[in-house]
């Protein structure tokens, strides 16, 4: 086995646990299924063991295989999969971008020249495999409680503009590896992706905001609302006091008319101590 196939072998057993994770946080599993994680696991085993065939002519399996247990494994509605499926797919790219880009800076800064990725033989591709993990778990641990979000505001148009250019590139990648093609010949159809995933990003942002001045809103009612309170717990106290100052007065009232001056100082005494002692 080469170094090159080792490291994408091991690069794929590592997006392995890095989906199961996603899926695990993001999605409800099944009741009656124990030890979600490593089930998620088990059903993409398949996919590191590919690489041995021909990792470019497989590319499309990969993408299968990570399917499987949204499919049977997961107790949420079908649209809210799709969405995760699709947010999986950018979170995972945007790792091996990450990690590609830190090992070919590294690789560049110790060779003196510029390296990429289709250049780089075993030894490189052990660094590059390493920078992947690194980036990757980097990118996960900040980015997880994001996902979360964009999973409750994500709506039908945001997913078409965003999963058909996935679809889309997905189809299209493959076959140009196959064939040797340059990178050149696919930029018009990567701008019009472009295009679609900028409408759709912009479209989850405009939703993000909304949602962020709902709960905004949300605050300032509740805070109304606790002060409402508040005020009509002080009116009733007042008025219980004015009832109360009403029953005093009544009875020093009764008390002058019917000529008991002790018992009204007394009673005014008292009065003047229990309100000393409150």
């Amino acid at each position: 086995m080469s170094l090159i196939v080792f490291s994408r072998m091991m690069s794929m057993i590592y997006y392995m646990f890095a989906v199961s994770y996603l899926y695990c946080r993001l999605l409800a599993p099944r009741k009656n299924i124990p030890h979600i994680f490593w089930v998620c696991c088990l059903m993409m085993i398949a996919d590191p063991v590919v690489v041995f065939i021909d990792y470019e002519k497989t590319m499309y399996f990969h993408w299968i295989c990570i399917m499987l247990p949204l499919i049977f494994l997961f107790r949420d509605s079908v649209y809210k999969r799709i969405i995760c499926y699709i947010t999986i797919y950018f979170t995972m790219m945007f790792c091996e971008l990450m990690g590609f880009l830190l090992s070919c800076s590294i690789l560049s800064l110790a060779s003196g020249k510029i390296q990429v990725p289709n250049d780089l033989d075993g030894p490189q591709s052990l660094v590059a495999l390493v920078c992947i993990i690194f980036a990757g778990t980097l990118v996960l641990r900040f980015l997880t409680p994001s996902l979360k979000k964009i999973l409750l505001y994500v709506e039908n148009s945001s997913v078409f503009l965003i999963g058909a250019p996935i679809l889309f590139c997905t189809i299209l990648h493959p076959p140009m590896e196959i064939n040797q093609q340059p990178p050149y010949v696919a930029i018009p159809a990567y701008l019009f992706c472009y295009l679609f995933l900028h409408l759709g990003f912009q479209r989850i942002h405009s939703m993000e905001m909304l949602r962020q001045q709902r709960e905004h809103q949300k605050t300032l009612m509740e805070k109304q609302l606790s002060y409402s309170r508040e005020l009509e717990k002080e009116y009733q106290e007042l008025r219980k006091w004015n009832h109360d100052i009403a029953n005093h007065f009544l009875a020093l009232s009764f008390l002058l008319e019917s000529e008991k001056y002790q018992e009204c100082e007394t009673y005014i005494t008292r009065l003047l101590e229990e309100s000393h002692s409150e």
